[in-house]
């Protein structure tokens, strides 16, 4: 907030008699006040020194009395110093709190050496010091009174033959009282709209109006800078701009909306002194306001005779400026006014602070409620789920149950009966019955079994354990094992069932995992075979273009609605209930196929009509054999494939040699955890795998040998351990540690592993 004007100082000299009057006054605005008030004089400041220095005090305030009245509506001095030479008192009066406050602390200096009196003065004085001028007005009347003021007592002491001089105006001093309090309204008037959520415009333009009407100016301005202004085609441009208006008069010319680039633009150095509070006062704009010609030009076009700019800063930064304009003559501001305008700038940059802080609220409540609407559907979203699954849990159960209490009936009735009879020699089962009732409880447990399998893999594949075993291999060798067994099952349900591979012998090998595209083929085709009832057909399609190669399998079977497309890759998913199903089932095949080849990185595409059947094409990325590959490219085709591995694990050490050495790999077992860079050079490996838990073993030591022997970029540490935590990690790495391998991988995850890194 700026500073408050300087209320005006009364100086006088007086005789002793109207000296103890005006004293008596104070004392008696304070006892009618009671405990709202506070008056102090020379005399309890004495009582409060210490006797070491009363004589020092007494000589510092000597010829000097005051008598100091505090209240909450206002504050008002009376110090004065005797004359010997007259026996008068030079006195002054004065109601401003700075020069009051002026007045505590050189009392503070004069008793600088008495701690009583200056915490007397800090708890006493200092703190009630109040910035207000309320109910002034009797106090001033007495005052007017004691000193004999009458009407023409501004002429006879402002007068220059007259060495006496009084500048207490009581027209001024009301006019200033009420500038002091008319801020004070405006402003409860302006929090009182911002509570009650009033449009800022509307606060603003009733505070313009409120002022203009008090200075009775005939014209007040809102010039606010950088506003962001929208053109047609969308782009936004921050101008300057008059953004509120109150005009005394409908003959004064509006300049709401008004922009000015070229005259403002070159103010643009005198920001800095706007925002340090700089105000321009200008009485008559054509005699001696120094105004460029350009802006000497812009306000006679606006008719500006007489005005004063105030900026509204907000929060250290120029928000804009209040500007008051004397149109219809010139006009010598007072100091009060100027100051008055001050005020009101603060307000409004308060008022505009306040309802940005507002509308910033709101903004974060309303994402907060978005954020909570958001998260209550997301736990609507869950319970949904949660009962899907629910549901999804006992189907499954329903379904199992179902799928697997068929086979073992047969195998607990049947091999029941096999026993039976067996055991009753009187009446021996004919040998055919006991082929045919072995061969139904075998494929009975061969059903279990995959059941079984299934549900494993899909379990390993859905959690991520499970890692594709990548190699090259013959198209033909993988359909020559399933092609069989495809074709028994086709038989056994009369369904006619063809191949198409249009690949040439040559060019047949992929790159993929075996197993798993075979368990891909069959889980798809057998699929086909399942749903298709007899005398219909099955067709598997092979095509492999410069990128991909492309498996189609297509069936004359039941078909999919389009209402159930979207269920067939979801785990446990059967598309008919579960206690009235005609194809048994887990649900698992066709979720563990889309893993499967996904894992491949290439993806499965369906189409189906109901009762017409279905087409499943999947695709899957390949890589083409050069001509400098190994027709096994799953070892890695490089000079040195010495791995030295490095622990004391005797039973880990033989698994892993045993390994790593059917993988052509020439594996070098050292159970001395010491290694010389001589024996490094020497042996020249690839890798070398070191247990971090081998006795005295010193990983920083080892790494910083191979970095000396400038050998680092061609051998690679890796780290054998239990497990390994990521801050553990953090501190190898730093050593130069490439990787790790857990004890707990299989053979397969191993040479994927060494195959990695190498």
């Amino acid at each position: 907030m700026s500073a408050r004007p300087q209320f005006p100082i009364f100086k006088q000299t007086i005789s002793r008699d109207i000296f103890l009057t005006l004293r008596s006054l104070w004392c008696k605005t304070a006892q009618t006040l009671g405990d709202r008030a506070f008056l102090v004089t020379e005399k309890e400041l004495l009582s409060l020194a210490d006797p070491t220095s009363v004589i020092n005090i007494q000589h510092n305030l000597q010829n000097e009395n005051f008598s100091l009245l505090i209240t909450p509506q206002f504050n008002a001095l009376l110090s004065s110093s005797w004359q010997p030479s007259t026996q008068d008192y030079q006195t002054d009066i004065t109601f401003d709190t700075i020069t009051i406050s002026n007045y505590i602390s050189r009392l503070k200096k004069l008793c600088q050496y008495d701690s009583n009196i200056i915490q007397y003065l800090e708890f006493n004085l200092t703190t009630p010091i109040n910035n207000y001028y309320n109910y002034l007005q009797d106090f001033i009347n007495q005052l007017m009174v004691i000193l004999k003021l009458d009407q023409g007592w501004q002429e006879k002491f402002l007068s220059p033959e007259n060495n006496n001089h009084c500048c207490l105006d009581l027209v001024t001093a009301k006019k200033m009282l009420h500038y002091q309090l008319e801020p004070k309204h405006i402003l409860e008037g302006v929090q009182n709209q911002i509570e009650q959520k009033f449009d800022l415009l509307d606060t603003i333009q009733m505070t313009l109006d409120r002022v203009l009407m008090l200075l009775q100016v005939d014209r007040l301005v809102i010039y606010q800078l950088d506003v962001p202004l929208q053109y047609i085609d969308s782009t936004i441009v921050n101008v300057d701009i008059v953004t509120y208006e109150a005009k005394s008069s409908e003959k004064i010319d509006s300049i709401l909306n008004f922009r000015e680039e070229t005259c403002f633009k070159k103010l643009s150095r005198c920001h800095t002194k706007y925002r340090q509070g700089f105000s321009v006062v200008i009485n008559d704009v054509k005699a001696g306001s120094n105004l460029e010609p350009c802006l000497q030009n812009l306000m006679e076009k606006m008719q500006v005779k007489a005005k004063v700019v105030t900026p509204i800063n907000l929060r250290d930064k120029l928000w804009g400026f209040l500007i008051a304009h004397q149109c219809s003559n010139t006009r010598k501001w007072h100091p009060s006014e100027t100051q008055f305008l001050r005020d009101i700038a603060d307000y409004i940059a308060i008022a505009i602070y306040q309802a940005q802080s507002y509308k910033l609220l709101q903004q974060q409540k309303n994402l907060l409620e978005e954020k909570v609407k958001t998260q209550a559907q997301q736990i609507k979203d869950a319970l949904v789920a949660a009962q899907v699954a629910n549901q999804s849990k006992h189907e499954f159960i329903d379904n199992m149950s179902h799928e697997f209490k068929t086979p073992l009936t047969c195998i607990i009735g049947l091999s029941g009966t096999l026993i039976h009879w067996t055991s009753n020699n009187n009446q021996p089962l004919p040998i055919e019955k006991q082929q045919k009732y072995l061969r139904t409880i075998q494929d009975s447990g061969k059903k279990l079994l995959k059941l079984v399998n299934n549900i494993l893999d899909f379990s390993e594949v859905e959690s991520g354990k499970h890692l594709l075993n990548i190699t090259w291999f013959s198209l033909q060798d993988l359909l020559g094992n399933i092609l069989p067994i495809l074709k028994q099952e086709a038989q056994y349900k009369s369904i006619n069932f063809s191949v198409n591979c249009q690949i040439i012998t040559r060019n047949d090998y992929i790159y993929a995992d075996r197993d798993r595209l075979e368990e891909i083929l069959i889980n798809i085709v057998g699929n086909g075979i399942k749903f298709t009832p007899s005398e219909g057909k099955v067709s598997l399609k092979i095509i492999k273009e410069s990128t991909q190669i492309i498996f189609q399998i297509e069936d004359t079977g039941i078909g999919i609605s389009q209402q159930q497309m979207p269920l067939i890759f979801n785990k446990f998913q059967q598309l008919e209930y579960s206690r009235r199903r005609t194809y048994g089932g887990a649900g698992l095949g066709l979720a563990l196929t889309k893993h499967l080849v996904e894992l491949h990185g290439g993806n499965i595409e369906v189409e189906s009509v109901v009762g017409k059947g279905s087409v499943f094409t999947v695709y899957l990325p390949i890589k083409e054999q050069k001509k400098s590959e190994n027709l096994n490219p799953n070892l890695p085709s490089i000079k040195s494939k010495t791995i030295v591995l490095i622990t004391q694990d005797e039973e880990f050490s033989t698994f892993i040699c045993e390994v790593l050495t059917a993988a052509e790999y020439q594996v070098v077992w050292l159970v001395d955890s010491s290694i010389s860079p001589h024996q490094i050079k020497l042996l020249e490996p690839i890798v070398i795998i070191l247990d971090k838990n081998c006795p005295e073993v010193n990983i920083e030591l080892i790494t910083e040998q191979i970095r000396e022997i400038q050998l680092v970029r061609k051998i690679k540490i890796v780290l054998l351990c239990e497990e390994m935590s990521t801050l553990d990690w953090q501190k190898f790495a730093k050593y130069g540690v490439y990787d790790y391998m857990l004890k707990s991988m299989s053979f397969t995850q191993i040479l994927n592993k060494i195959y990695t890194i190498i």
